[in-house]
């Protein structure tokens, strides 16, 4: 490889890395942002985290680079010398930089879907309001009343709980024995047996 690559300042040496770590957050927010609709504001703060984190990784392995690589490198031909010679460059500092970010983003990704974005007061007020439509609901088909209305109804319900049970859930750790209590009681106005 016969060039001098001691040569430069600390910074010149690596603005590579500095500008593979930026373009790395970029694309770990846009990937985020096409699959999830809460928490975005989050993940990009924690992304912000992630530049420095990269491009220390990245001057690790550059400085393990330049005292692995090869002084020569022998290929067949132009296209493999080619490879060779990329690789040998920015390789290493590619690889283990993007395997960083793979577990950064995974992490970053794990905390912010674990993390519940309603206070517990409102979803117990929102779970209550959907038990009470649901209860009227069981009653009204009990009494035969029964219409394609009420069973859309129902559907629209039992679709608008999940996400509040999943937010519960998110705060189960940290609910009082009083909202726990409250939470049962709400519980306690269906009849299971019926919704069967």
């Amino acid at each position: 490889m016969g060039e001098n690559e001691e040569g430069g300042n600390f910074i010149g040496r690596n603005i590579g890395g500095l500008i593979f770590a930026i373009i790395c957050v970029v694309i770990a927010n846009i990937g985020f942002f096409a699959e999830h609709d809460s928490g975005s504001k989050l993940f990009l703060t924690l992304s912000f985290l992630f530049i420095p984190i990269i491009f220390i990784v990245w001057v690790i392995a550059d400085v393990i680079r330049r005292a692995i690589h090869p002084d020569m490198v022998i290929a067949s031909g132009c296209w493999t010398l080619l490879k060779e010679r990329i690789f040998w460059r920015i390789g290493p500092q590619v690889i283990a930089s993007l395997i960083v970010l793979t577990v950064l983003m995974n992490c970053a990704e794990s905390y912010v879907e674990s993390r519940p974005t309603k206070d517990v007061t409102s979803l117990i007020i929102e779970y209550e309001e959907i038990i009470d439509k649901i209860v009227l609901i069981e009653k009204a088909v009990s009494s035969g009343n029964d219409t394609p209305s009420l069973e859309a109804e129902f559907d629209r319900l039992t679709n608008r709980l999940i996400p509040v049970l999943e937010e519960l859930a998110k705060h189960e750790r940290r609910l009082t024995e009083e909202e726990r209590m409250e939470l049962w009681r709400i519980s306690q106005k269906l009849d299971l047996d019926s919704l069967k």
